[in-house]
C-alpha cells in the first residue's frame, strides 16, 4: 500500500512538472541573419552606437604604430582616432556608397567610359581603404615576430658556466621555443582573419553593387587582388593607386587592387559587354 502511494505521489509531481513546463512562455524567436548589402552584414551598427571597446582602442593604436595608411588620390583619408570614430566612418561610408549607386541606377543618360563613375570613387577611395586598415592590412611580417634581443638573451645564457646554464637551457629554452610557436600560431591567426573579413565584404559589395545592372541577366562581381611579395611595381596590372611608389619591389600591401566585372549594366556601355572597373593596390 505504502509503495502505491508513493507511485502516486511520484505521478502527481512530474504531471504538475510537466504542466507548469508547458505553461510557460515560448522563448523569443532568433533574429534573422543580416542579409548582404546592409549594414549589419559587414557588423557596423546601422544606428551609430559609440564603440568604447577599451581592445579595440589598443588595436588601433596599434595599427597606427605600424601601418602607412595609404593616401588615395581623391581626398584625404586619415585614420581614424577613436573605435567610435572608425565604426561612424566605416557606416558613413557605405551609406554614401549606397547613395551613389541610387543616384546613378536612376540615371538614363549613358555615363562617360573615360571618367569613373562617383560612385566607384567612394569604393574605392574612401570605403575599401578604411575597411582594409582596420583588419590590419599591411602590418609588416616582423610584428608578431620573437624579439631577436630575446633569442640573443638565451643564447648568451647557455655561455655561462655549468652550474649556471642549467637554468636557461631547459625551462627557459622551451619557454621561449613555445613562445616562437604561439606568435607564429598568432601570425597564421590573423591572416585568415584578414581573409575572412575580405570576403564579407566581397559578398556585401556584390549585394550593393546589384541595382547597377539588370535584374534578369545582370551579375557583379568584385574581387580583391594581391601582387606577389617581391614583383616589380612598375609592372604591376592595374599599376598602383596614387601614393603608392612606383618604382621598386613590393614589401607588403597595404590595400589590394580592386577590381569590378558589372555584366548587362544600366547605363554607360553596350549591352553586350561587362563594364569593367579596376583600382590598383597601394603598396610598399
Amino acid at each position: 500500500m505504502d509503495t502505491f502511494w508513493s507511485l502516486r505521489r511520484v505521478w502527481r509531481w512530474l504531471r504538475r512538472f510537466f504542466l507548469s513546463a508547458r505553461a510557460l512562455p515560448d522563448a523569443a524567436p532568433r533574429a534573422p541573419s543580416p542579409e548582404p548589402g546592409t549594414l549589419g552584414f559587414v557588423g557596423l551598427d546601422g544606428d551609430g552606437a559609440t564603440v568604447s571597446d577599451l581592445k579595440l582602442f589598443g588595436w588601433l593604436k596599434h595599427l597606427q604604430s605600424e601601418v602607412p595608411f595609404p593616401q588615395p588620390s581623391y581626398g584625404r583619408v586619415e585614420p581614424p582616432g577613436t573605435p567610435a570614430e572608425l565604426i561612424e566612418r566605416l557606416a558613413e561610408g557605405h551609406r554614401t556608397l549606397e547613395e551613389a549607386i541610387a543616384l546613378a541606377a536612376s540615371r538614363e543618360r549613358p555615363s562617360d567610359a573615360d571618367i569613373e563613375p562617383e560612385w566607384f570613387v567612394v569604393l574605392a577611395d574612401q570605403l575599401v581603404p578604411l575597411m582594409c586598415w582596420y583588419v590590419g592590412l599591411g602590418l609588416p611580417p616582423t610584428a608578431v615576430a620573437v624579439p631577436q634581443g630575446l633569442i640573443d638573451l638565451v643564447h648568451r645564457a647557455k655561455k655561462l658556466p655549468l652550474s649556471l646554464s642549467h637554468l636557461f637551457d631547459g625551462r627557459v629554452g622551451d619557454s621561449i621555443e613555445s613562445f616562437r610557436e604561439q606568435l607564429e600560431r598568432s601570425k597564421s591567426r590573423h591572416a585568415e582573419m584578414q581573409a575572412a573579413n575580405l570576403v564579407i565584404w566581397q559578398v556585401n559589395l556584390e549585394a550593393v553593387l546589384r541595382p547597377l545592372v539588370e535584374r534578369e541577366r545582370g551579375s557583379v562581381t568584385v574581387a580583391f587582388e594581391f601582387p606577389a611579395p617581391g614583383a616589380r611595381i612598375a609592372d604591376l596590372v592595374p599599376p598602383p593607386a596614387a601614393g603608392s611608389p612606383t618604382h621598386g619591389t613590393v614589401t607588403r600591401v597595404l590595400v589590394p587592387a580592386l577590381v569590378l566585372t558589372l555584366r548587362a549594366p544600366l547605363t554607360g556601355v553596350s549591352s553586350s559587354d561587362p563594364l569593367l572597373l579596376s583600382r590598383g593596390p597601394h603598396v610598399q
